[in-house]
Order: structure tokens, then sequence, then C-alpha cells
């Protein structure tokens, strides 16, 4: 005996979708929050916003920056032209209070600071890292990181202090020495100067 298969169309129904629908527009009408603004405020300037700030005591900030922590390369334009050669300062902190300027006057008279010549830009990459100057900065990461950064640590650092208008280059030859050292040195803190 054969048996009839007999095939139903499976439908969503329609008066049960009617019915969904109209229970969320219910739902929603009743749930919404509506409030009228008085635009008279607005147009008065009543309107008032309280939001706490935080407070910053500027001495405490200018201390504290005043203060080295890590290695820095200042990166100025010499004699504070922006037509003059670049100069590289390698302001290594020698305590917990070594200041910028002693650390300034100390990589000055330590040769720590060196000068890139007018046409670096046109160097290839070997002649461009053969330059005294980026051998200065090659050493001075490396003989940092011997002295203070002997296993990775998310504290240890190295910032870069530059002029606004400094090429890429520079920065890009600092940041690839430190990456050279991985997560021993796994942030470079960057800062431009101001006049």
């Amino acid at each position: 005996m054969a048996f009839k298969k007999d095939y139903f169309k499976k439908d969503v129904s329609l008066p049960g979708m009617i019915d969904i629908i109209f229970l969320l527009l219910i739902f929603s009408l009743v749930t919404l929050s509506h409030t009228n603004p008085d635009i008279s405020q607005y147009k008065q300037g009543k309107q008032k916003v309280s939001i706490d700030l935080p407070i910053i005591d500027s001495n405490l900030t200018e201390k504290k920056d005043n203060i080295l922590s890590t290695l820095m390369f200042e990166v100025r334009f010499a004699e504070d032209n922006i037509n003059n050669s670049r100069v590289v300062y390698a302001l290594i902190p020698s305590g917990d209070t070594t200041t910028y300027h002693i650390a300034k006057e100390k990589a000055i008279s330590n040769a720590k600071c060196d000068t890139f010549p007018d046409n670096f830009l046109n160097l290839s990459d070997y002649a461009f890292e053969s330059l005294s100057v980026c051998q200065m900065i090659k050493k001075s990461i490396k003989d940092y990181k011997n002295d203070h950064f002997t296993e990775p640590n998310l504290n240890n650092s190295i910032e870069i202090r530059t002029d606004k208008n400094i090429e890429f280059r520079i920065f890009n030859y600092i940041l690839s020495q430190c990456s050279a050292y991985g997560d021993t040195i796994p942030s470079v803190i960057t800062r431009s100067l101001s006049y």
C-alpha cells in the first residue's frame, strides 16, 4: 500500500506577525521616557553643566619634566634656526635628581652631541648609518640598555624630544635602534619642543 505524502508549505502566520509587531510597538512606547526641554533656558543662558575636572599643579609638573628619568635624545636645529643643521644631544641621567640642564652640559662636554650634515637626506642607507652622529646614537642606546635595561620591562623607555619640523629619517633611525632590542625597550616617548 502506497502512502500519500502531503507536502505542506510552512509560511509565517501573518496575524501572528502583526500581533508581535503591535506588542513591540506598545512596549517601546511604554518604556520610552520623554521630556520636554525648556527652550527659554537655552536662550537666556541658564543651562548649567557641572563637570569636575582634574586639577594640575603647574609647579610640580614643571619640576618633574625638568628631571631626567631615562635616556633622552634631543634633536634640534643648530642655533634654533630652521635653515641650520640638525644637532642631536644624548642626555643621560646620572641619578634620580639629574636635571635637563646638567645632562645637556654633560652631553656637550662628553662629546654626546653631534650634527647631521646638510645633505644627510640624499645619503644612501649605508652612508647615513655610517655618520658619526648615527654611531653616537647607536652607542648611547646600547650603553644605556646594557647599564639600565637588563631584562624586558614595561617601564623601560627612551625619550625623544624634537622640533616640529625635524625630518622623519632621524626619528626613524632612533626608533629602529630601539626596536633592535625588542621587548627590552618596549616604549619610546616622543615630545615636540616649542620655542
